[in-house]
């Protein structure tokens, strides 16, 4: 696959999660309350296993260094916490003072130029 293709195929599958995490959010937040238990029922389990399977790419390795997110020279490495993962909590926290709006949600979506 050449870069733009795999730009494209990126962008398909990010689109699509992206939407279907839009749709999820405004049938818990604005659907009636069998279609937002039928939802809990089948969605959430996936989603809780989409970021199980996340959260356990980005583990420490020997040096305390995220597996994933580790790239470049050693010596120019600096011992941080996982941005994925620490993106992962504020974002779960944020959530929890001010819930987004899911009508008003887009995809931020970057252009090549």
């Amino acid at each position: 696959m050449t870069t733009t293709q795999n730009h494209v195929v990126f962008g398909a599958l990010q689109e699509n999660v992206l939407s279907r995490l839009v749709e999820m959010c405004d049938v818990a937040v604005n659907g009636d309350s069998d279609a937002a238990a039928s939802l809990a029922r089948t969605e959430v389990p996936r989603l809780v296993a989409g970021l199980r399977a996340l959260v356990l790419q980005h583990r420490p390795d020997e040096n305390g260094q995220c597996v994933q997110c580790v790239a470049g020279r050693w010596w120019r490495r600096i011992a941080v916490p996982c941005h994925v993962l620490l993106e992962l909590q504020l974002s779960m926290m944020k959530y929890d003072e001010k819930p987004i709006r899911p009508s008003r949600h887009r995809a931020r979506t970057r252009r090549s130029s």
